[in-house]
């Protein structure tokens, strides 16, 4: 029997980035689960407390399994506010990368700028996902200047999608 290795991944982000939301697109999308769940209806995995479906936020961090071309994931869904950040600090511990979740529509965030620092002084390889690059007004290319500005952090783009194209919004 082969030994599978399992890569936890952290989803880290400033509050209402849409972490939770692209932890259950992943999932769903994995085949690990048969509907996406959705933090507004009160039917995201990783979101179990009642406090946390009330309020539509991640207040304990969460973590799922998946699998994805013969590979397996643990992802952790971690909170984004501000006062939950000792659920973070917890988390980063045990995790291999980590996905950091940026609002296009808010861009760089205190928290963000915070996160970053912990990310960079643990020396944990870091996906960028910017989020909500559907939004008005959002530009997308001034977002990516102004995450590289702010952040000190030099970046290349992995994918663009085609905002035209109304199956990748």
């Amino acid at each position: 029997m082969l030994d599978k290795t399992v890569l936890t991944i952290g989803i880290l982000a400033h509050v209402d980035a849409g972490k939770t939301s692209i932890t259950e697109c992943l999932l769903h999308h994995s085949g690990a689960t048969t509907s996406q769940g959705s933090v507004d209806k009160g039917s995201a995995i990783t979101d179990g407390l009642a406090m946390e479906k009330s309020r539509g936020i991640s207040i304990k961090a969460s973590a799922v399994n998946f699998s994805w071309k013969h590979n397996e994931f643990q992802l952790v869904d971690t909170p984004g506010h501000v006062d939950f950040s000792a659920e973070v600090d917890r988390s980063l511990s045990i995790l291999d990368a980590v996905i950091l979740v940026v609002s296009a529509k808010e861009g760089v965030q205190a928290h963000t700028l915070n996160l970053w620092e912990r990310l960079m002084e643990r020396k944990l390889p870091v996906i960028i996902f910017f989020n909500k690059i559907d939004r008005d007004g959002v530009d997308t290319a001034q977002v990516f200047l102004d995450f590289q500005i702010e952040l000190g952090a030099a970046l290349f783009a992995l994918n663009f999608p085609d905002l035209s194209d109304p199956r990748q919004t």
